[in-house]
């Protein structure tokens, strides 16, 4: 059944095994082509596989089976971002925001796109949002100890840094 396919397949991408997860993802796919996990999941294996254009094709068929998951468009995103697609990446982290406003991995992919883009008030401001909402991403520490170091708040970037490696 569709089910127990797209349960071997997250199975299999939970254990990095990205090649053996996508058959299962394509046959739940064939299955029930209105499945918006197995397009969500199929993406993700191939975000992890760095084939961002598909990645891309799957995470927008799984917004178009179900526009309220906020994942889909979060890692669309992160595709968009890899590609240097900002505008799209910008409007992707900003509509998962929208779509749940405590998504802390939103927040710090779109607060690491202004850093990148030298937005600093607002880089801090979703790295703050995203430390409320799960301050245990090292990930985050290490990014808003990058923007308080290019901002010359040494002594914050050293907390930061610190917080991020422990």
């Amino acid at each position: 059944s569709p089910d127990v396919l797209l349960e071997k397949g997250k199975l299999a991408l939970y254990k990095n095994n990205y090649q053996a997860a996508l058959p299962y993802f394509n046959e739940t796919i064939e299955l029930d082509s209105d499945n918006f996990e197995a397009y969500y999941y199929r993406g993700l294996t191939y975000l992890y596989l760095s084939e961002l254009e598909k990645a891309i094709e799957d995470f927008t068929a799984s917004i178009k089976y179900n526009p309220d998951f906020p994942d889909s468009y979060n890692n669309r995103g992160l595709a968009y971002n890899y590609l240097e697609k900002f505008h799209e990446a910008l409007s992707d982290f900003t509509q998962a925001i929208k779509l749940d406003p405590q998504f802390a991995e939103a927040y710090m992919n779109r607060g690491s796109f202004y850093l990148y883009t030298e937005d600093f008030v607002n880089a801090r401001k979703d790295f703050e949002l995203a430390a409320k909402y799960n301050s245990t991403n090292p990930e985050l520490y290490f990014l808003r100890g990058r923007l308080n170091y290019t901002e010359g708040k040494y002594k914050d970037a050293i907390n930061d840094f610190t917080q991020a490696i422990k």
